[in-house]
């Protein structure tokens, strides 16, 4: 692949990266009324009402926020929400008794 080829490709990467996807997810994840992330969204990015949150979806979220937050695209708002999601983590889906986290909790952390 040659050099221009692959600045092309880039550039592509990279406005796709920051006009669409973190435009979209920061626009619409975060769950402030429960905490966490809302993560169910249908094709017009409208959310679907759906009631869980998985350990994958709130743990990949919050990686994704927090890596936005280091990254050269990521401001302070990226950490507010990475922050967001960590607490909702602690407090909602750790399972004091047993340790570890929880697999799966409704909207408001219900186990």
């Amino acid at each position: 692949m040659k050099k221009e080829d692959l600045r092309s490709l880039l550039s592509e990467i990279e406005a796709h990266l920051t006009t669409e996807l973190f435009p979209f997810w920061i626009q619409r994840c975060r769950d402030d009324k429960n905490g966490g992330y809302i993560t169910h969204f249908n094709s017009n990015g409208e959310d679907t009402g759906e009631d869980e949150k998985s350990l994958i979806s709130q743990t990949r979220t919050l990686y994704t926020m927090a890596s936005l937050c280091r990254s050269k695209y990521g401001d302070a708002r990226a950490l507010a929400y990475a922050e967001h999601g960590l607490r909702f983590l602690l407090d909602k889906m750790w399972d004091e008794k047993h340790g570890g986290f929880y697999w799966m909790v409704d909207r408001k952390g219900n186990v």
